[in-house]
């Protein structure tokens, strides 16, 4: 019986993930309509940007290394097996580390080390009314609203209700406090489906560093802009994996 419950979950789990991962691939490879993308900087993480600026060129490595990420994922979360042996990723990284952190410096250069901006020990205090402006109502069309959101000192959530299941966009602003750095997540508790927010671009993180130094108001624009243009894309994934999930 035991056996049979955990095939069963690892049915759901790759059935709810199954719509995002091809999202996130087509998103890797620029694939009709994701061709804007190309030159996007907002939701992606930096490395996989650079990365996928690589690939653009038709960089060999970096081709084998995105590859290997979508293989590793589909491991992870679809249980599909895994051929490759080594870690493509880490050894790009390695490969390029230099000119990653300059590519960093030069488009998000929030990322560099708080001391080097001058960074101080507060975060800003305006973070849950931006989160309520870029969701509650960037989002309002898809179910979020102002009355279905909750901030607190050490986290921010806001729910709809559009989809069968409820669709929860929660940001974590750390658990110790003051806390500098805050990350976002797509979650539906009924399938203990949590995906940073950053997912569909390639697997992206979604962290955001709040003090005021790292200018959270830049992060937050760039990174939302980009958002709510493929959100539509999101929660039709989310849609048909929770259909599939939920055996309909």
């Amino acid at each position: 019986m035991a056996k049979g419950g955990s095939n069963k979950q690892t049915r759901i789990r790759a059935a709810i993930h199954r719509p995002g991962i091809e999202l996130a691939e087509r998103v890797a490879r620029f694939e009709t309509p994701f061709q804007y993308l190309k030159t996007a900087r907002g939701g992606f993480d930096p490395v996989r940007r650079f990365l996928l600026d690589r690939t653009l060129k038709h960089d060999r490595e970096a081709l084998a290394a995105r590859d290997d990420i979508m293989a590793f994922m589909r491991s992870i979360r679809l249980g599909e097996p895994v051929t490759e042996k080594r870690d493509l990723e880490r050894e790009f990284h390695t490969a390029h580390e230099d000119e990653i952190l300059k590519f960093e410096r030069k488009y998000y250069p929030w990322k560099l080390p708080p001391i080097e901006l001058g960074a101080p020990s507060e975060p800003d205090p305006n973070m849950d009314e931006m989160l309520d402006f870029y969701i509650c109502d960037g989002l309002k069309d898809y179910g979020f609203d102002r009355k279905n959101r909750k901030a607190r000192k050490s986290s921010w959530r806001c729910h709809t209700s559009i989809l069968p299941r409820r669709v929860i966009i929660e940001f974590d602003k750390g658990s110790y406090l003051p806390s500098t750095v805050m990350s976002g997540a797509l979650i539906v508790e009924d399938f203990s489906y949590n995906v940073a927010l950053g997912d569909p671009f390639f697997y992206s993180g979604s962290v955001f560093y709040t003090y005021r130094a790292a200018d959270p108001a830049k992060q937050m624009k760039l990174f939302f802009d980009e958002y709510h243009r493929i959100f539509p894309h999101v929660i039709d994934a989310l849609s048909r994996g929770i259909a599939a999930a939920s055996g309909k």
